[in-house]
C-alpha cells in the first residue's frame, strides 16, 4: 500500500488505552480490548513474522492471517465479541498494537 493511502487509512483512528508491545507469542495470546468502546486494533509485528485469527480459533505457526516482519500496520474493524488471538512463527516474534475507535 502506497504511504500515501496509509496515513489517509489511519487518519481518523482514536487510541484507546496504551499502546502494547508483546514479546512473549511462543504460544496463543488472546489480545483483549480495554473496553466495549473499542471498534479497530491497529498491529504490526515488528520481530519476526505472527499468525493471527479473529473467530476465537487458536492460530499455529501455519494457520491464520499472517502479519509479515517490515509491511506497515495493519487496521482491523473489530466488532463486539470477536476474539483477536496471536502467535508467533518462530522465537522472538514481537508485535505492536494498538486498540482504537
Amino acid at each position: 500500500m502506497p504511504k500515501t493511502s496509509w496515513m489517509t487509512t489511519i487518519a481518523g483512528f482514536s487510541p484507546l488505552g496504551s499502546h502494547t508491545q508483546n514479546t512473549s507469542l511462543n504460544s496463543v495470546v488472546t489480545l483483549t480490548p480495554p473496553n466495549d468502546a473499542v471498534t479497530k486494533l491497529l498491529i504490526q509485528a515488528t520481530g519476526k513474522n505472527v499468525r493471527f485469527t479473529l473467530d476465537g480459533t487458536n492460530p499455529t505457526t501455519s494457520k491464520g492471517f499472517r502479519l509479515t516482519v517490515g509491511d506497515p500496520a495493519l487496521l482491523i474493524m473489530i466488532e463486539r465479541g470477536v476474539t483477536v488471538k496471536v502467535i508467533g512463527e518462530h522465537n522472538n516474534a514481537v508485535i505492536d498494537y494498538q486498540w482504537g475507535q
